[in-house]
């Protein structure tokens, strides 16, 4: 009997991990629902079982130090009782993270299991995309909040290439999983198809103005043309294409030529001679400031998590405020203080570790990664890569995205533990 409760809630579990890309679509509302459900599910069994194993690595130890840190910087700030409103809760990402490595763990076909559905949700995202770029809206009807940008599937949010293009290295990953383990007899005889969804990943992320996003699809494919042992040419290919395709619509197209080129310039403000080049735009560069500001009255523990948008309210500058500085790092020293950011740097200390020794063994052949750990890799860096805007970092959509690679990585790790 207690072994059915147990494979029923593991099951409950895997199907709604399947379903949490398409709820990524809806916005994040039923996304953060799910994730809800999936770690009281993992701590019942957790606690039935008594298997406290997937608590004990480095990982959990840093998050969890985090964890309790925020609700100390919450509870020294001077807006308490709204800045507990994100950091009581905030736990809830890591311990999905560790729900998806004891999923995994239970059955590594859900590895697979899950690539199927993250490429529908995907694929849907990039039919959406094409069909915004045509008619407007999107196929419910649906207009972008802000003009010339593609929402979501069923929210009026313009993050349609963030979640594409954060999500293709974990999909990318899982493809490699397969071809690692002999399961990808169907994908080997399927390049064609698997080139042409890529390129038109690429071209979409341009078209979608969101420029963080065409950014962050850059550095996935320069890291994994660097770092992959397989398939770099399929993926160069690709690129290539993508690329010849890009100029040839900037230039036939003036509307998508003035949001991706001419903006850009402007904001950057790199038209007069790169006297002053802007940090991504003068908006922005008020944030940054802001921020800074804010920081040099509370250096230890910060304003408080999530504040940002109180002590903006404060200097009388409506026009220029927003919910957060765009910038994850600023956040964080920010809003949690030196304290906050050096939990946060031992958080990311191990993926620079792993890129370094993957360009050691570039030049030496001496250490070697599998193919799937890297691309893991690349997910999450992308979620630390440190020069570009970001969303707010108490955010609940961008957070699920952020933790949902990091239980297949550790996952990966003890793979590799098996495996010596």
């Amino acid at each position: 009997m207690i072994k059915n409760i147990d494979n029923y809630f593991i099951l409950t579990s895997s199907y709604l991990l399947y379903f949490l890309p398409f709820a990524l679509l809806t916005g994040p509302f039923v996304a953060d629902l799910i994730i809800i459900i999936i770690d009281i599910l993992f701590i019942f069994l957790i606690l039935r079982n008594r298997d406290f194993s997937y608590f004990n690595n480095y990982y959990s130890y840093i998050l969890i130090l985090f964890n309790l840190y925020l609700i100390i910087s919450s509870i020294a700030s001077e807006y308490t009782l709204f800045s507990l409103e994100s950091s009581l809760v905030y736990f809830r990402f890591y311990l999905f993270s560790l729900a998806v490595f004891f999923l995994i763990d239970k059955d590594s076909k859900i590895i697979k299991n899950f690539g199927i559905y993250l490429f529908l949700s995907i694929l849907i995202a990039t039919s959406d995309g094409y069909y915004q770029y045509i008619f407007g809206n999107n196929i419910f009807g649906i207009s972008p909040e802000f003009p010339n940008r593609m929402t979501l599937l069923l929210s009026d949010k313009s993050y349609l290439g963030g979640y594409i293009s954060r999500l293709f290295p974990l999909l990318v990953a899982i493809f490699l999983f397969n071809s690692m383990s002999g399961k990808s007899s169907f994908l080997k005889s399927k390049y064609i198809i698997i080139s042409i969804f890529i390129i038109l990943i690429d071209v979409l992320l341009f078209l979608t103005g969101e420029r963080t996003a065409f950014v962050l699809q850059l550095i996935t494919t320069v890291a994994l043309l660097l770092f992959l042992s397989k398939y770099k040419y399929l993926r160069l290919f690709t690129f290539l294409i993508s690329i010849i395709l890009i100029i040839t619509i900037t230039n036939t197209n003036n509307d998508v030529k003035e949001r991706n080129v001419d903006q850009t310039i402007e904001q950057l403000n790199l038209g007069n001679g790169f006297q002053k080049i802007n940090a991504f735009s003068t908006i922005h560069e008020g944030y940054f400031a802001h921020s800074i500001e804010v920081f040099k009255k509370n250096i230890f523990t910060g304003s408080g998590p999530n504040t940002f948008r109180k002590t903006c309210a404060e200097v009388k500058k409506i026009n220029e405020c927003s919910t957060h500085p765009h910038n994850n790092y600023i956040q964080i020293i920010s809003e949690t203080g030196v304290l906050g950011l050096a939990i946060i740097l031992l958080m990311i200390l191990p993926i620079f570790i792993f890129f370094s020794k993957k360009f050691y063994y570039i030049f030496t052949r001496s250490i070697k990664v599998s193919d799937y750990q890297t691309a893991l890799m690349i997910c999450i860096f992308l979620s630390i890569f440190p020069l570009l805007p970001t969303q707010n970092f108490f955010n609940n959509y961008i957070n699920i995205i952020y933790f949902l690679p990091v239980g297949f990585l550790l996952h990966s790790f003890k793979i590799n533990k098996k495996d010596r």
